[in-house]
Formats: structure tokens, C-alpha cells, sequence
């Protein structure tokens, strides 16, 4: 497995669901971060280093944090963002990428957030993420991975983020807004 994406294990896995579970259909109410939140607005050498050794295009927005536009196989676009923060994590430090799927002031029902969490259990990585600012709502779908992840694995992981947020934007609403 690549350095870039470490299995947890199961406990932690369980406990996520879990978790998981109890924010999406129990308290979808709670604001789990907020939109636009501040960040250093140094964008990380390390995400530019990789990324200019892939074939990604990519800008650097106002908060520092990397944002790629990507064309799918069908047609179809996403906007995925690497953040320039990280976060440690024991000896581990772990980098978001992320790309909403939904983005609306009106709220998803229980039958779409229980795709979100079963869509969740099937992944191998990755997890999808209710995060509210005022009376909007965004189902994000983020993979938290090393930090210093090499090329290649940077690009399967911002391509499996655009893929998967896609899809999920697709099933959700129906259009190709984000």
C-alpha cells in the first residue's frame, strides 16, 4: 500500500462510521467546521514540488490551499482542493484533499445521507462529511493522507477525490455545478 494512504485500524474505522452515523442522520444540525475558515495563506512547497511532476494544472487560492479543475471521463467537471495546512496525527502528519458534491441552504434529506454514509462503507479511503455555515449545508467528499505523499500518489488521490465527489454530485442534485 502506498505510503500516501495508511489503512487505520479497524477500531478507528468502526469508531468513523460510527461517528459517522450519528452526525449524518442524528445531528445533521451540527456545524462540523465552517466554510472558508481561515488558514495560512503560505501555500505548501511541498503540494507544488509534486504536483509540477504530474500533468495537473492546478491555482493557488487566496487561503494558500491548491485548487485543480478537473474534466471526467464524461464530460462532467469538479473542483478538488489540496490544503496547505496540515494536521498532526501521533508521528503522522495528514493533509485534506477535498470536493464538495452538494452545496445548498437546503438541507439534504435522511435518504441522501444515508447514500453518503453507505457510499462511506464501500471506499477504501476516504470518507464523506456534512459541514454547515449558517443556513448552508455541504456534503464533502476528503481523503486525509500523508503529507508528503509522492507524485503519484497525490494524482491518484485528487483524481479519486474528483471522481467520487462527482459521481455523488451526479446521484445528489443532478447537475454539474461544482
Amino acid at each position: 500500500m502506498t505510503e500516501c494512504l495508511k489503512r487505520p485500524s479497524a477500531s478507528i474505522v468502526r469508531f468513523g462510521v460510527t461517528g459517522m452515523l450519528g452526525v449524518l442522520l442524528l445531528g445533521p444540525s451540527i456545524s462540523l467546521s465552517q466554510i472558508g475558515a481561515s488558514k495560512s495563506a503560505s501555500a505548501d512547497p511541498r503540494v507544488r514540488r509534486a504536483l509540477q511532476q504530474t500533468d495537473l494544472k492546478y491555482d493557488v487560492d487566496k487561503d494558500g490551499d491548491y485548487k485543480l479543475h478537473f474534466t471526467t471521463e464524461d464530460n462532467r467537471t469538479q473542483l478538488v482542493f489540496i490544503e496547505s495546512k496540515t494536521e498532526q496525527w501521533g508521528n503522522m502528519e495528514i493533509r485534506v484533499v477535498r470536493a464538495a458534491a452538494y452545496i445548498g441552504k437546503v438541507k439534504l434529506t435522511r435518504t441522501k445521507l444515508e447514500s453518503l454514509l453507505r457510499d462511506t462503507a464501500r471506499r477504501k479511503s476516504g470518507a464523506w462529511e456534512l459541514v454547515e455555515a449558517g443556513d448552508t449545508q455541504m456534503a464533502q467528499f476528503t481523503v486525509k493522507m500523508s503529507a508528503d505523499c509522492d507524485p503519484d500518489g497525490l494524482k491518484t488521490v485528487v483524481w479519486g477525490v474528483a471522481r467520487t465527489a462527482d459521481a455523488m454530485e451526479k446521484e445528489l442534485t443532478n447537475s454539474d455545478d461544482l
